[in-house]
């Protein structure tokens, strides 16, 4: 059972989830654990069932949080329409199929006004944000100091997500 546990030790410490998250990923979903009980440790439960998930934790989350704003998007009056066009959702979630790095910070998903998905992941100064249009197109740069690294943001999504984590 220990082995389990193992591709889990390299993990960044940036990629625990808050106790939040990780109730609303138990609720969202039914993984055979029951949190009734209020004496169970929830982050322990979390990371035994990682360790026989078939995704990586921040690619569950983040495709976790997609089919959330999925379903809760609407029109706000006066704020704009946050119901999430099918074109970004599938550019977004094949985004995140193809990015085959196992341990990252657990991103930032957020709607956007007019269909659109935002997705961040930060590590200390660094970040890399995505944003997936309505229409599919998608933009993803890489930031040191809140400023685009315009040089390191002409490579592909998967090396800048290795500067990310990269000390």
């Amino acid at each position: 059972m220990a082995l389990a546990y193992m591709p889990l030790a390299n993990m960044a410490l940036a990629t625990m989830p808050s106790a939040v998250e990780i109730a609303r990923t138990f609720e969202s979903r039914s993984f055979g654990y029951k949190l009734s009980d209020p004496r169970q440790d929830l982050f322990t439960v979390y990371w035994a069932w990682l360790g026989h998930s078939e995704q990586s934790p921040w690619k569950t989350t983040a495709l976790s949080k997609i089919s959330m704003l999925r379903k809760t998007g609407r029109l706000v009056s006066g704020l704009g329409d946050f119901a999430l066009s099918e074109k970004a959702v599938k550019a977004v979630q094949k985004l995140i199929g193809e990015i085959e790095i196992e341990s990252l910070p657990l991103p930032t998903v957020t709607p956007v006004s007019g269909g659109a998905i935002f997705v961040s992941w930060r590590s200390g100064p660094k970040s890399v944000e995505a944003t997936a249009y309505h229409d599919g197109e998608i933009l993803v740069e890489a930031l040191e100091n809140q400023r685009v690294d315009e040089e390191r943001s002409m490579g592909d999504p998967s090396s800048m997500l290795w500067w990310l984590v990269q000390g």
